[in-house]
Formats: structure tokens, sequence, C-alpha cells
């Protein structure tokens, strides 16, 4: 009986884990994607040839680190999958802990 609940701490903890390396994904990308289009609107801003090739060198830039995150999440992930073969894992987007961590200064009174 107690290895029965064991397990299934494990299988929670899992998926809690699964959930927030898929966020973390998330949340990277869309900094990225960020600052690359904060890039871009400086390029348009400032149409000089040094800031278009130095554009294009942050345009490749950011498709290989994009290419990183993705794998190096995706690994971990993989891992969890695989740990837990008869376990049906999904991906669960917390828009709660998107916003918190792309806006950590915000205040929040009352809470």
């Amino acid at each position: 009986m107690k290895k029965s609940q064991i397990i299934e701490k494990q299988i929670r903890d899992a998926k809690k884990n699964f959930n927030y390396f898929f966020i973390q994904i998330i949340i990277k990308i869309i900094r990225i994607f960020l600052m690359f289009t904060l890039f871009l609107l400086i390029n348009q801003i400032f149409d000089i040839l040094i800031i278009n090739i130095i554009t294009l060198i942050l345009t490749l830039y950011t498709a290989f680190y994009i290419y990183y995150i993705i794998n190096y999440y995706g690994y971990y992930l993989n891992d969890i999958q695989n740990t837990f073969m008869n376990e049906d894992f999904s991906y669960i987007i917390d828009t709660e802990v998107i916003k918190n961590e792309l806006l950590k200064g915000e205040v929040n009174y009352g809470k």
C-alpha cells in the first residue's frame, strides 16, 4: 500500500515537472521573440548598413538559440515521458506562471 502511494506521488511530481519545463520553453521563446522584435523595429527606424548586418547576424543567432532551447528542454520532457511510459502527460499552459515570469516587476496589491 505504501509503495503505491509513493509511486502516485512520483507521478504527480513528474506531471508538475513536465508542465514546468513546457512553460519554461514557452517563456524563453517569448522573451527571445520580444527582444528580436525590438531589434527589428530599431532596424526599421535606422536603416543603416551596419545595423542591417547586425540584424542578419541576430536573426541567425535567434534561430539557433530557439532550436537550442527546444532541444534542451525537449530532452527533459522526453525523459519524463519515457520514465513513465504508461502515464498520459498533457501540456497545460498556466497563464499565471507565464504572466509572473514575464512581468516580474509587477506589484500585486491585495494578494
